[in-house]
């Protein structure tokens, strides 16, 4: 079996953007990279998040950021008809608040799936198809969403945080 791989980056910044009682807005941008290597003569046309960023709420009654979800998509000049799938391998998930002194308030917060999956490093879902062959080349789309786990006693007014995803993606015939 034949495998190209690409990768895509999620990063997390999240910053202040609204201010209420209970809830606080953060922002999370979204990056992807595709790294094209030889196998067949086909390969991933293109490669990304369908949204370039998410925003990212903070309800403070409940101590914890709400849940998020946006769409990944693959698309490749592999006709349709041939018998192909894909793997994505995730080798980055993070995610944490520092206060101002650089210390680590809380780590590990954010769980990330993949088309209801849990998310875990170094352990690849495989995809046996292509969902969506409706026009001449085969091509996907998967949900990737992010839950939070409650952040009890994060002050969020005085803690910076961040977090990251990194997914490599593979071509199996």
């Amino acid at each position: 079996m034949k495998f190209k791989t690409m990768y895509f980056s999620l990063f997390m910044f999240m910053s202040n953007l609204s201010y209420s009682a209970d809830r606080i807005e953060k922002n999370i941008f979204l990056y992807a990279h595709i790294n094209n290597e030889e196998f067949y003569s086909y390969s991933v046309t293109k490669f990304g998040f369908k949204q370039p960023s998410l925003d990212i709420e903070y309800n403070q009654s409940v101590e914890k950021f709400i849940s998020k979800s946006t769409t990944v998509f693959i698309k490749t000049d592999i006709p349709v008809g041939f018998s192909a799938g894909f793997e994505i391998t995730p080798t980055v998930l993070e995610s944490s608040c520092v206060d101002v002194d650089g210390s680590i308030d809380v780590e590990g917060f954010a769980t990330y799936y993949m088309d209801g999956q849990a998310l875990q490093i170094e352990k690849p879902i495989v995809f046996d198809y292509f969902n969506n062959s409706n026009s001449q080349f085969l091509s996907d789309t998967r949900e990737f969403s992010i839950e939070f786990s409650p952040t009890p006693g994060l002050d969020v007014w005085k803690s910076r945080c961040k977090g990251s995803a990194t997914l490599y993606v593979a071509l199996s015939f």
